[in-house]
């Protein structure tokens, strides 16, 4: 990883091992996960309590 050059996401892409992406074909822009496909990812978000978060 070249850090002088690197931008975000080149970071983001080149460093991660288990990084799950679902982005629009043409444009790249990012698309929710399909947490059905995740089952432990979709416990995990539910776990978390956003109304402690917008505090």
């Amino acid at each position: 990883m070249r850090w002088d050059t690197a931008d975000a996401v080149g970071i983001v892409n080149d460093t991660n091992s288990e990084l799950l992406q679902n982005p629009r074909p043409r444009t790249g822009d990012p698309q929710p996960l399909n947490l059905t496909a995740e089952p432990e990812l979709a416990v995990l978000i539910n776990a978390v309590d956003l109304t402690e978060l917008l505090q």
